[in-house]
């Protein structure tokens, strides 16, 4: 029987390593370790563990859901039917799951007649290559190219790139809480949580990031999970910026891509949740391809 604890006790080696072994790994960035914790006080996540895999239950404004769990494809199901039986014990009719790789929906569809699958088009991660995020080349981010290179004709004799370091993270927190109360009127207090976690735990979580300073002043910074838990691609958790500095967006995103994040074969930066504005922007660096997902209710 699954047996749940606070997602704060999850082991990061162990995890990493149960990630590294699954085919192709996951590229979905619900489940890197940075992400479980640094949203855990949101979501009151929870995990459990057993010979195929791992579990989290996440809890939101009183309902309970699953992530799917993180299992090898081949021992997928049997993890499903455990996580089924538990919520059988406990008088449940259904099993809802969130954030469901397209590789096992498929699989979920096969074995369970009773199944409702829909695609969760507001949770598709946008994947890039690394290449054309570092230089902006091609015609499609021509104008990306243009606003970086504004920034550096206005800034580019007081500016400098530096890697984050544990040194900087009390910086970083007073950027972030300043960031936040400039951007109030967005109501972006999950996210204000998940960001401040992210900062306050950046070695725990075995994080990487970046900071861009003009005229000594830090302007922007961005947050990544480093080699993201065993996978080719890396995890763009955070990247704030100070909007009336033109062109710091794209500078920051080029520059922390040229300095961190040559070796990877994508560069993840999460999902849009469906929000226009951020849709838009993230659809303007043109992505590669997208990490979908899919919504599974299960009907026991």
């Amino acid at each position: 029987m699954l047996s749940f604890n606070p997602v704060g006790m999850l082991d990061k080696t162990e995890y990493r390593i149960a990630l590294s072994k699954l085919e192709n790994s996951l590229r979905c960035c619900d489940y890197a370790y940075a992400n479980l914790l640094c949203w855990s006080d949101v979501y009151n996540t929870h995990f459990s563990k057993d010979d195929y895999g791992y579990y989290f239950r996440v809890t939101n404004k009183g309902n309970t859901k699953y992530l799917s769990p993180v299992a090898k494809q081949s021992e997928y199901l049997c993890a499903l039917k455990n996580l089924i039986d538990f919520e059988k014990s406990s008088g449940e009719s259904k099993i809802e799951l969130l954030c469901v790789p397209e590789k096992y929906a498929f699989l979920i569809e096969k074995e369970y007649d009773t199944a409702i699958i829909t695609e969760a088009r507001n949770n598709f991660d946008y994947l890039y290559l690394p290449d054309k995020l570092r230089d902006f080349s091609g015609k499609p981010l021509h104008s990306k190219k243009n606003h970086k290179n504004r920034f550096f004709k206005t800034y580019g004799d007081v500016y400098s790139y530096k890697k984050m370091t544990c040194a900087d993270i009390d910086e970083c927190l007073n950027f972030n809480e300043q960031w936040y109360k400039i951007n109030y009127e967005y109501q972006l207090e999950s996210e204000k949580t998940a960001t401040h976690n992210l900062l306050a735990n950046f070695e725990k979580l075995g994080l990487i990031g970046g900071m861009i300073y003009v005229n000594e002043k830090l302007c922007a910074y961005t947050l990544a999970s480093d080699f993201f838990d065993g996978s080719d691609t890396l995890v763009v958790h955070a990247e704030k910026g100070l909007y009336d500095i033109d062109g710091i967006y794209p500078t920051i995103c080029s520059e922390f891509i040229k300095h961190e994040g040559c070796f990877y074969a994508y560069i993840n930066r999460e999902d849009d949740v469906g929000d226009e504005g951020l849709r838009k922007s993230k659809l303007s660096y043109k992505p590669e391809t997208f990490e979908k997902k899919f919504l599974c209710t299960i009907n026991l």
